[in-house]
């Protein structure tokens, strides 16, 4: 006995992407922005509590002097070119 239906067509599978016009948005933008400001706010505090920036004595800090290094008045810095090389 034969089939009497038609033979079937192949099917096609589509993809569709469906965006929002490429903006941010929702809560979770919101709650990130937030807790970045609250982040930077802490570090802030931290830098300036602790007198890194702040310009005070800032508590035990230990001060390093740099060595002193003498340099010369003059310097030779003439180059003799021994042949091309390149």
């Amino acid at each position: 006995m034969s089939d009497p239906r038609p033979p079937a067509e192949p099917r096609r599978e589509r993809e569709v992407i469906v965006t929002d016009g490429g903006g941010r948005g929702g809560g979770g933008g919101m709650v990130a922005a937030i807790i970045g400001v609250i982040v930077l706010l802490v570090i802030l505090f931290l830098l300036f509590g602790t007198g890194l920036f702040s310009g005070g004595d800032g508590g035990d800090t230990t001060t390093v002097e740099a060595p002193e290094i003498e340099v010369p008045d003059e310097v030779d810095v003439n180059v003799e070119s021994e042949g091309d090389e390149g």
